[in-house]
């Protein structure tokens, strides 16, 4: 369920969270908050990810690093 006002937006968290395919749709801002769910959702992909270089070019080795990979 998601409620939106003027200057923000609700959703409710589904009960039980599952592995998804994420499309990117070149939008940068997509593959990194995905990136940080998917430190506590298994099973997320993202797809079209080299978006990111249009703003922070090295975040996939930093994010690694981050993550202990």
């Amino acid at each position: 369920v998601v409620e939106e006002g003027e200057d923000y937006i609700r959703v409710a968290p589904v009960e039980r969270l599952k592995p998804a395919a994420i499309d990117t749709y070149d939008d940068h801002r997509m593959a990194m908050c995905f990136a940080v769910a998917g430190l506590r959702i298994p099973g997320i992909e993202i797809t079209g990810e080299d978006c990111v270089a249009k703003s922070f070019p090295d975040f996939w080795e930093r994010f690694g690093r981050m993550a202990g990979n």
